[in-house]
């Protein structure tokens, strides 16, 4: 299994490489920092995991924030 997923994880990394825009799910924490809990190449896919995080704890505050590439 872990061949399996570390395959899946290479796949959806090369993926986000690869896009020029990249949504980011952003933990706030105090003091007015934050931190990137996960990426993702859809805005879909962020907030599917969005409202993952807000059930799994519903006192933590989330964001979604959009990076995009210009080359």
């Amino acid at each position: 299994m872990d061949v399996e997923s570390n395959h899946v994880e290479r796949y959806l990394q090369n993926q986000i490489e690869r896009s020029t825009s990249v949504w980011y799910v952003v933990r706030h924490l105090p003091n007015l920092q934050s931190i990137v809990v996960a990426k993702f190449s859809s805005r879909t896919k962020a907030e599917a995991h969005l409202r993952f995080l807000k059930q799994a704890r519903p006192t933590a505050s989330y964001t979604i924030a959009f990076d995009c590439v210009y080359e």
